[in-house]
């Protein structure tokens, strides 16, 4: 082994001998010092990978060392942050408001689509990062800690001061107050999860509600969405249903495909290949029409004016940015 000392580096050689009891195993044998001193003992207690203690001592206490790997405790995890690093308080935060103005949105808003939303792959919401904090997409201001104004820890939580660095943030300060779990904080409570707090200039606090890993669930609509690879296959269960539309115009489509007017459906393979929206074929005896299906949050291409965060239908001949009206919305 080698360790550091006042009178610089120093090498040393052992063998362990190990007696094990139910707590640990534990070796205690002679080492020798790369000077060829031969009075140190060296005693290991292994308790397990993260959790070792070795004792160097050769009776004199002045000359005894300790080295120990353990765990650091979960709030010995949190104090990075006074090193600048706000990792264990990284999130994003929204409202109830605000989720359903997304949901509303058929998971777009933003010109984002629903993977992106589903993966987290969009910077819409305010955010605590490693390195700072983004206030979300109505501002688009970006804060950052100072390294010559490190946060600091009062009363076990920590207080951040944050500087704008880029014209969304409009050269303003912040404050963030960020709460262990357990720490009783700003507001006298004390709670099993990390909290943050914004501080406002005139002291009041302002509590930021962490969104949760799949939020986007909760919001989703209870419809079933059209399975297109099914219905290009020819399953039409997606389908099965009675559909309306704004004209006031029914549609019920069956489990064979056939309609309540006497109109059959036909499967088209790779539909959403050889056109802009996905579609099945409609046969009214002699003539005949394409029965679009739009996914929930698949938008028309050519323009859309309905409600993306529902499966829809709309039935045509030609291509086109239809009235929100035309649009069949399942009952």
């Amino acid at each position: 082994m080698a360790y550091s000392t006042l009178d610089g580096d120093v090498s040393a050689i052992f063998e362990t001998k190990w007696e094990k009891s139910d707590e640990m195993s534990k070796s205690e044998t002679p080492m020798t010092k790369s000077d060829g001193y031969l009075g140190f003992t060296i005693i290991v207690e292994y308790k397990s990978k993260t959790d070792i203690k070795i004792t160097m001592t050769d009776g004199n206490p002045s000359h005894q060392m300790v080295f120990t790997k353990k765990e650091p405790s979960e709030l010995e995890n949190y104090d990075l942050v006074l090193q600048g690093d706000l990792t264990p308080f990284e999130g994003h935060f929204s409202t109830d408001a605000f989720n359903r103005i997304v949901a509303d949105s058929g998971f777009t808003y933003g010109g984002y689509t629903p993977d992106d939303y589903f993966n987290d792959r969009t910077t819409v919401f305010p955010t605590i990062k490693k390195d700072g904090y983004w206030n979300g997409i109505l501002s688009h201001g970006n804060f950052a800690i100072s390294p010559s104004n490190l946060p600091t820890k009062k009363d076990g939580y920590y207080v951040v001061h944050l500087y704008g660095t880029n014209t969304g943030a409009n050269n303003a300060e912040m404050t963030l107050l960020l709460v262990p779990p357990k720490i009783k904080g700003p507001d006298g409570i004390v709670s099993q999860e990390r909290r943050a707090f914004m501080e406002g200039v005139d002291g009041s606090l302002n509590l930021l509600e962490y969104l949760e890993k799949d939020w986007w669930k909760a919001y989703q609509t209870q419809e079933k969405d059209l399975d297109i690879e099914a219905i290009n296959n020819g399953d039409f269960s997606s389908l099965v249903g009675t559909w309306k539309n704004g004209k006031g115009n029914t549609l019920v489509i069956y489990e064979d495909g056939s309609l309540n007017d006497d109109a059959q459906l036909y499967a088209v393979q790779n539909s959403g290949e050889i056109s802009k929206v996905p579609y099945a074929s409609i046969s009214y005896g002699y003539t005949g029409a394409a029965l679009g299906l739009y996914k929930i949050g698949f938008k028309n291409p050519d323009g859309d004016q309905s409600d993306t965060s529902r499966p829809r239908l709309i039935i045509s001949q030609q291509g086109g940015n239809y009235s929100a009206d035309s649009y069949y919305y399942s009952e």
